[in-house]
């Protein structure tokens, strides 16, 4: 960066800063629900978002794995990132707001537990997933990942 573009950068970071002083930020995390979606997501890989429904605050906001920030600052930064950003786990990802997750269904679930409590199902029965679903008459398939769910383990890959 050039001489002015830095000045240029330290003038508007400045502005900014004087801006935001001037308002008033109110959280709407419930800090018990935070500690406990942090505790939850411990040595796993995920991520859990809670949402009041009636305003739309968000109430905890957690993904794991996660690092320690203090790492990137300093002469061995540019180390810390590229062992994080190689990193399998990828504790880069925030998962919360960068992951993309396709919708849950209600529905499944809710047909799963009445099946169970009437006994038509048990705890170690398999769905299997067909490659999608029929479009239209004309028989075309829209692509899916084949997964097969078990009702006690949650979905797996089918090999």
């Amino acid at each position: 960066m050039h001489t002015e573009e830095y000045k240029e950068a330290i003038k508007m970071a400045s502005s900014i800063t004087s801006l935001l002083l001037e308002k008033n930020l109110t959280l709407s995390l419930d800090i018990p629900l935070q500690a406990l979606a942090e505790r939850l997501l411990e040595g796993k890989i995920g991520s859990i978002v809670a949402i009041e429904p009636s305003t739309g605050e968000v109430l905890a906001m957690a993904s794991s794995p996660t690092y320690d920030p203090r790492t990137l600052v300093g002469r061995n930064r540019s180390k810390a990132h590229v062992a994080l950003s190689r990193n399998v786990w990828k504790p880069l990802l925030n998962r919360s707001i960068m992951g993309q997750y396709p919708p849950g269904s209600t529905f499944k679930t809710t047909q799963a537990l009445t099946y169970l409590s009437e006994g038509i199902i048990h705890p170690t029965t398999m769905f299997t997933c067909h490659h999608g679903f029929l479009l239209s008459r004309s028989a075309r398939r829209l692509p899916r990942t084949c997964l097969t769910f078990k009702l006690n383990r949650g979905h797996q890959h089918v090999v």
